[in-house]
């Protein structure tokens, strides 16, 4: 199994610190943030200057004895899991870890982290932190795409006469590009809170059963936001995104609007996701 494009991405802010230092010795690291991409990329696949994970890796390099290397981080989609890591790489000296800070602990689920983030010991100078499960604000089927589609949507008003055919006109105010995309067979578990807390359908999308992102339905998941008239980037590749928003006058508002069920497996969902326009 390995994680697919593309992976709708949405800002996220950070408030308090996380502990970073040798194991047993952490020190607290502020990575407040007024708001980074939980997924960014470059064409190469390092992190781009606003993701989460640049983000995090300027933070470590804050930290005596620590220097992060960008050019040499990357987001893996290949790693034997189901949704994206970003691997930072670090120049140091000894072994290192990520926890939570012992005052003002952000919530490390947000950044990928299941406990302590722990590296090997150096044999070259060179650490790699990889983060452990998904990351907040960021959703990815964990399969292959089955249909995309980018259809114009027409804008416009007009006026007639009922007593004169001959008496029209139309005010044209332009088109908009709407997006919408689809895939059959998506793992429960990558669309329900409940599910992903079941270990057997966690172990169905290779995530674990204490990841509480990557979600659709969840206070903290992809139809929320949407709802809320969040502004998004789908990434079809390392570095190619469109920015989305939900279609002025929509109407998808539940998650029935967007799944439903598989009709040949009732542990997978159908996703639906339309209702966007690409601003």
């Amino acid at each position: 199994m390995a994680a697919h494009f593309p992976v709708i991405s949405r800002q996220i802010a950070l408030t308090g610190n996380i502990g970073v230092g040798t194991p047993g010795s952490p020190s607290d690291v502020s990575v407040t943030t007024s708001g980074v991409w939980s997924f960014a990329s470059e064409a190469s696949g390092v992190p781009s200057s606003d993701s989460l994970a640049k983000h995090l890796g300027d933070r470590l390099d804050t930290v005596s004895g620590v220097t992060y290397q960008n050019a040499s981080s990357s987001y893996d989609m290949t790693a034997p899991a189901m949704f994206p890591v970003y691997r930072l790489v670090c120049a140091t000296s000894s072994q290192l870890s990520v926890q939570a800070g012992s005052s003002s602990s952000i919530t490390m689920t947000d950044i990928g982290v299941d406990g302590t983030m722990t590296s090997g010991i150096p044999a070259s100078g060179t650490v790699t932190l990889t983060s452990e499960i998904n990351c907040a604000g960021w959703w990815s089927a964990g399969i292959e795409l089955t249909k995309q589609t980018r259809p114009d949507r027409h804008e416009y008003r007009d006026f007639g006469s009922v007593y004169d055919g001959t008496v029209d006109e139309t005010d044209y105010y332009g088109r908009r590009q709407s997006l919408r995309l689809m895939w059959e067979q998506v793992e429960d578990a990558n669309v329900f809170l409940h599910r992903a807390q079941n270990s057997t359908y966690a172990a169905l999308a290779g995530r674990d059963v204490d990841d509480p992102n990557g979600l659709i339905n969840d206070a903290n998941g992809l139809l929320e936001y949407f709802c809320r008239g969040e502004t998004f980037r789908v990434y079809f590749a390392h570095g190619d995104y469109l920015t989305i928003r939900k279609q002025e006058g929509g109407r998808i508002r539940e998650l029935a609007d967007w799944v439903t069920e598989y009709p040949d497996d009732p542990r997978r969902s159908t996703v639906n996701l339309r209702g966007w326009k690409v601003v």
